[in-house]
């Protein structure tokens, strides 16, 4: 973790000091931070604002872009931030930690305070996610289980355990939220589309909130045997793409579960993706890929 801190010492002389007292040792103040903690997915744009949001050490900075002196402290963890996500609204932020005190937050943008607190995970949290409505929370620690929060009630909604479906050299490499699952006349059910990748392999779930039920996807991945790095779906959930160590991005079907295509964009390895809506402006300073469909 790289992080450089400005501290600047600000000392209260309103008082006069008798010379025989000795004198309160003054605090220090955190005015502003330079830098940000090397951590995956550790910078995020606020949706619908100026701002941005980044890790330094156990701490969330929230900046603006068009005010290089607006800085806001965000303090709720105790031990180095290790996952962060904001919501695709821009309303919350989840944010996890390592240590012994491994929980999980959910931050309130606008009034910079934690709404939740889940501590249900053990040793350390590895990825976190939130739902494209904003209801539930995803996280998965250490002790490689998969759980996932209600939002509006801190409630525990179900959890299972990823051992089994991992190889030795396996960690988990990313989490994401899908939209809702369809019925056959496309049609919305309560049900939300989840996957994860371990690098070996990726897989994706349907998840029934109010059951707690968790049921796994049938996906085709033959004929692109990745080291999967990075998932993401699309805006309405009918693709999913799989970026891989190598360096290129595959499509797949949601509702087939087979490749569509693959596309090359990298040479050292996908490490993040971001789904751009069809509206948004973009300047070609990334690698892009334009959805058929």
């Amino acid at each position: 973790v790289s992080v450089l801190y400005w501290l600047r010492l600000r000392v209260d002389r309103s008082e006069p000091v008798a010379m025989e007292e000795t004198p309160a040792i003054p605090p220090l103040e955190l005015e502003h931070a330079i830098g940000f903690s090397a951590v995956r997915s550790g910078v995020h744009v606020i949706p619908g604002t100026s701002r941005y949001a980044h890790v330094v050490g156990g701490c969330i900075v929230l900046s603006d872009f068009t005010d290089e002196h607006f800085q806001l402290f965000l303090r709720g963890h105790d031990d180095d931030i290790t996952a962060l996500t904001v919501s695709r609204s821009g309303k919350y932020m989840v944010s996890g930690q390592r240590g012994h005190n491994a929980d999980v937050c959910v931050w309130d943008v606008a009034n910079a305070r934690i709404i939740q607190r889940f501590s249900e995970i053990e040793k350390g949290v590895l990825a976190v996610d939130i739902s494209h409505d904003d209801s539930i929370v995803a996280a998965v620690g250490l002790d490689y289980r998969l759980t996932f929060f209600d939002v509006s009630n801190g409630g525990l909604i179900t959890h299972a355990p990823l051992l089994h479906m991992m190889q030795p050299q396996d960690t988990i490499r990313d989490v994401a939220f899908g939209g809702k699952v369809e019925d056959v006349k496309r049609r919305e059910t309560g049900g939300v589309h989840f996957c994860l990748t371990t690098g070996s392999n990726v897989w994706p779930f349907t998840l029934n909130p109010y059951e707690g039920a968790l049921t796994p996807v049938k996906l085709n991945l033959h004929g692109f045997q990745r080291r999967y790095s990075a998932i993401r779906y699309s805006d309405y959930g009918d693709l999913l793409f799989i970026g891989s160590d190598a360096g290129d991005v595959a499509v797949v079907s949601v509702s087939s579960g087979a490749v569509a295509s693959t596309t090359r964009v990298c040479a050292n390895g996908v490490r993040e993706l971001i789904v751009v809506p069809q509206s948004s402006p973009a300047n070609g300073s990334a690698s892009m890929q334009q959805q058929q469909g």
